[in-house]
């Protein structure tokens, strides 16, 4: 079966969700973002061992267990270090920002420890029904690039199925590739709440979070601070490349934008 390394890059990551939807536990809205330039978790991979601490990964027999309950997951087929036993791990997505729950999390959460992946996607858990899809950037993308025959697409998902081939699985769970995986949307964007605690990890890990009462104001403050980002992260590439003539300009503005970023998110 084909696999590829885990990647080295990007542990955590933070996606942002399609549209401004996304409410706490007091039903206000949600802004999460992360300032261009600031320290960065995955350079320290202590921080981020630390982190994936608070997200749990299960196996397939704990995924069948009534103590997962139902909802969206991501999973992982994968091997590790200590020998090439082809493994299953799954953790559940619990926000919509996936802080900890991407695939890459799941590689490095250290109850997996993942070396080698053989495929990775979504999957849903409802009413004892599995539904499951190969999406996955990381990873089975890339494992199944130019498979026009799609042999190593068909391989994947006999292997997720193999987990569940059990008298539990066929007498209490039906399970279900979605066919339709290649142009459905992620299953990821039907999360659109994250609960307080999650909101409080996240800033003690340097994001910005801000809640708001009133939907406008959140999108308001969602377009102020990505084009205020983006500008930051343009002028500092053009401050690390600029002709003699341009550094001093080029600096004024970048400090100009900084102090804007910081005072909007200071309010």
């Amino acid at each position: 079966m084909e696999s590829i390394p885990r990647s080295k890059t990007h542990p955590i990551i933070t996606l942002n969700p399609p549209d401004f939807t996304v409410t706490n536990n007091d039903n206000k809205f949600v802004f999460v973002g992360k300032v261009y330039g600031r320290v960065n978790i995955n350079t320290d991979m202590e921080k981020v061992y630390k982190l994936l601490e608070n997200f749990s990964t299960y196996n397939e027999k704990e995924l069948l267990n009534t103590n997962c309950k139902d909802g969206i997951y991501t999973w992982l087929i994968y091997s590790d270090e200590e020998n090439d036993q082809i493994k299953f791990a799954v953790t559940e997505v619990v926000s919509p920002y996936e802080i900890g729950t991407n695939h890459q999390s799941i590689a490095y959460n250290k109850k997996v420890n993942a070396s080698l992946i053989y495929g990775a996607g979504e999957l849903k858990k409802y009413n004892n029904k599995i539904t499951f899809n190969l999406i996955s950037g990381t990873y089975t993308k890339k494992i199944v690039q130019y498979d026009f025959s799609k042999t190593k697409k068909n391989i994947i998902v006999n292997k997720f199925l193999e987990f569940f081939n059990s008298e539990l699985t066929q007498d209490h769970f039906k399970i279900n590739y979605d066919t339709d995986c290649e142009s459905c949307d992620s299953y990821i964007h039907s999360v659109n709440t994250v609960s307080n605690e999650l909101l409080e990890l996240y800033k003690n890990n340097n994001y910005i979070v801000r809640t708001f009462d009133v939907n406008n104001d959140c999108i308001n403050f969602n377009n102020n601070f990505w084009h205020l980002d983006w500008n930051l992260e343009y002028y500092k590439k053009k401050i690390d490349n600029p002709n003699k003539y341009e550094k001093s300009f080029l600096r004024s503005i970048y400090n100009e934008t900084l102090d804007s970023m910081n005072k909007l998110c200071e309010t």
